[in-house]
């Protein structure tokens, strides 16, 4: 048996949602960070996972920091190494977008 994942970076063009699903029956798995790429359901899919703080992410425009470079098509930091403030379920379906971006997710 392996330890609970700190991290999940979800990106199997349109089939992130499939993920999310399987980890529903896993509860106890949930990692303390996630990220997937954008799709307007996997908002409620995290959301039932009890991931309640998010980040919205252009992964065209982020940015490198610390010590870390990333290429332009990277995701560039996840978790505590975001630039951004993390905001509320809320805050994030008013700021959502069509292009390319992907939700980082916590509890």
């Amino acid at each position: 048996m392996y330890d609970i994942p700190y991290y999940i970076k979800v990106d199997i063009e349109g089939y992130d949602g499939y993920v999310l699903d399987s980890l529903k029956e896993h509860k106890d798995m949930i990692p303390r960070y996630i990220s997937v790429e954008y799709e307007e359901n996997y908002i409620d899919k995290l959301v039932n996972l009890g991931y309640n703080k998010f980040q919205f992410i252009c992964q065209y425009t982020h940015k490198h920091c610390s010590d870390w470079y990333f290429e332009l098509s990277s995701s560039g930091n996840f978790g505590d190494y975001l630039d951004n403030n993390w905001i509320t379920e809320e805050e994030l379906r008013k700021i959502c977008k069509k292009d390319w971006y992907d939700i980082h997710a916590t509890v």
